[in-house]
């Protein structure tokens, strides 16, 4: 069993070995030149190559919502699914997070909205994320992005049911768990769509253990992508409430999918942690100084550890001058406690 105390301990003693380790310099990839995968990289967003402010990223985020929109009705009435516009905008998302962006991780949170759609982009993010982590290329990000966003598009047969509230009875479901297959057949006639997403969509709630379903896969057998999407699916959907229950905790969420046995690989489970953080962006928390401020950046590779913008002395008066504190930088100072909203 993968234990959430084995991942922060493997976690922490890096965090240690980091401090005192000389950074690094990744090598960049050249545009137009094969990567890991041995596709060319698209040299068009090595172009453009600007960090983007927290609103032009809500822009992002919220046309990539409409677009999503627009498929759905298209899937339903079985028109031909148009992807193009839809690809664009997972290109952009790469683009942004290669560069580190945190504004599109906190927009993540929930503090847009949360529904089936936000849902799509929340896990296109955080799956893309995982992939940089992994190392992975250009080309192999715009795969993972694309086939993530459009990951539960079987869903949209099935509204009704998920959206209902209280927990639902065995027959339902199992008949919500027909989704993965009706997606895959949505998929299949997409245009401009990687030929890998009809196969996500199939096995994202595959898991490697053979626990999962449509066809209870086991190892290799499941693709890589899906393994990242399923995972990011999972965790993305238990940190926001639903009708049912409350809303997880980024680490209660985390302790709760290393308890799932192996069904989840162990190093897809830490690397998910140290790209989110084990104090997602934006969270609100204490720290022992008794001062209180929100999580404003992940610091690579010290997850717990990150950088706070306080907001309130230990007092509990409000600050008028913007203070930072970089946990990464000041060692006798942590989280003592994650705040409720």
């Amino acid at each position: 069993m993968v234990n959430i105390s084995d991942i922060l301990k493997g976690v922490k003693k890096e965090e240690s070995l980091q401090q005192r380790r000389p950074a690094k310099v990744k090598k960049q990839e050249v545009p137009g030149e094969p990567g890991r995968s041995g596709v060319r990289i698209a040299p068009v967003v090595m172009e453009r190559g600007r960090v983007l402010n927290k609103e032009e990223c809500a822009e992002i985020y919220r046309e990539a919502i409409s677009l999503l929109k627009e498929i759905k009705e298209k899937a339903l009435n079985n028109d031909v699914l148009e992807c193009k516009s839809i690809i664009s905008c997972v290109d952009r998302l790469v683009e942004q997070l290669i560069m580190d962006n945190e504004s599109l991780l906190e927009l993540t949170t929930g503090s847009i909205q949360h529904d089936f759609y936000s849902h799509e982009v929340n896990v296109c993010i955080l799956s893309i994320k995982t992939g940089i982590g992994l190392g992975y290329d250009k080309a192999e990000l715009m795969e993972l992005g694309s086939s993530a966003i459009l990951h539960d598009m079987g869903m949209i047969k099935y509204m009704d049911l998920a959206n209902r509230p209280g927990k639902l009875t065995a027959e339902e479901f199992n008949e919500i768990k027909n989704h993965p297959e009706t997606g895959s057949d949505i998929l299949e006639r997409a245009r401009e769509l990687p030929e890998i997403a009809v196969r996500v969509a199939l096995q994202e709630h595959e898991r490697m253990d053979g626990s999962g379903y449509p066809h209870g896969l086991k190892g290799e057998a499941v693709h890589k992508y899906a393994a990242i999407v399923g995972l990011a699916d999972s965790y993305e959907a238990m940190t926001h409430s639903r009708p049912y229950r409350d809303k997880y905790m980024s680490m209660d969420a985390i302790r709760e999918l290393s308890k799932a046995k192996k069904a989840f690989e162990y190093k897809l489970i830490k690397i998910l942690l140290e790209v989110i953080g084990a104090y997602p962006m934006g969270s609100l928390v204490r720290l022992n100084t008794k001062e209180r401020g929100r999580v404003a950046k992940i610091n690579r590779g010290f997850p717990t550890r990150p950088v706070i913008n306080i907001m309130y002395d230990r007092d509990n008066r409000k600050l008028k001058d913007k203070r930072v504190v970089d946990l990464r930088k000041q060692q006798a100072v942590y989280i003592e406690k994650v705040l409720q909203e």
